[in-house]
C-alpha cells in the first residue's frame, strides 16, 4: 500500500529545509487524520448543518489572508506560530473529557486559525524551493503528495481500528499522545529556520 523506506530514500536527496518540511508533513498527516474522522462524527452530533457550513466558510475566507501573512512574517515566525497553534489544539481537544460540545466548538475555531497559518507556511516554503532549487520542484510535488498520502493512510487506518475496537475516547487519547510527541519535536526545532544561514529565509 505504501513504502515508507523507499520514500525516505528519495527525501534524503532534497536540501535540509525541504527534508524538514516533508518529514513534518508526514507527521501532520498522521496526527490530524487520527482526529478528523472523530471530529466529523462529533460535529454531526453536536452542531447543526448551518453551524458546520459557517465554520467552513470562515476557513475558506481565511485563506484570503495568505498574501498579508506571507508578506509580513518570516518563515521562522510562521513556523513557531504553527508550533504554538498545535500546542493550543492539543489543549483544546483535551477538553473533550470535560465537554465534547465545547471541545468541538473550540477545535472548529482552531481549524480556522490553522488554515491561515499552514497555508501561508506552505506558500513561503514553495517560494523558497522555487528560488533556490527550481529543478527540484517537480520531484518535490510528487514526493509531497506521496508522503501526505502515506501519512493519511496510517492515521486513518489507526483511528479506524482504535474506534472500532475500543471507543472515540481511546481514539482521542491516542491522538493526544501522538501529537504531544510531535509537538515536542516542533518545539525542539524551535529555531530551525533561524539556524539556516546559507539561504535568505524571509
Amino acid at each position: 500500500m505504501f513504502n515508507i523506506k523507499n520514500t525516505y530514500k528519495r527525501i534524503k536527496h532534497f536540501d535540509k529545509v525541504t527534508r524538514f518540511r516533508l518529514i513534518n508533513a508526514f507527521l501532520v498527516a498522521i496526527g490530524m487524520n487520527l482526529f478528523w474522522p472523530i471530529a466529523m462524527d462529533l460535529k454531526g452530533e453536536y452542531l447543526a448543518a448551518w453551524a458546520i457550513s459557517t465554520f467552513m466558510i470562515l476557513e475558506t475566507l481565511m485563506v484570503k489572508t495568505n498574501r498579508w501573512v506571507v508578506n509580513n512574517f518570516s518563515l521562522g515566525v510562521i513556523y513557531r506560530t504553527s508550533a504554538v497553534f498545535h500546542l493550543i489544539l492539543l489543549c483544546t481537544v483535551s477538553i473533550y473529557f470535560w465537554s465534547p460540545f465545547v471541545m468541538i466548538l473550540l477545535s472548529s475555531v482552531m481549524s480556522i486559525l490553522e488554515v491561515t497559518i499552514f497555508s501561508a507556511y506552505s506558500i513561503k516554503l514553495n517560494n523558497y524551493l522555487t528560488e533556490h532549487f527550481p529543478k527540484d520542484m517537480n520531484e518535490f510535488q510528487i514526493i509531497r503528495n506521496s508522503t501526505w498520502a502515506d501519512g493519511m493512510l496510517i492515521g486513518l487506518s489507526a483511528v479506524t481500528l482504535i474506534v472500532f475496537i475500543w471507543s472515540i475516547k481511546i481514539g482521542i487519547l491516542f491522538f493526544l499522545c501522538f501529537n504531544l510527541i510531535f509537538t515536542f519535536w516542533l518545539l525542539w526545532n524551535w529555531n530551525f529556520f533561524k539556524n539556516i544561514k546559507e539561504y535568505d529565509l524571509k
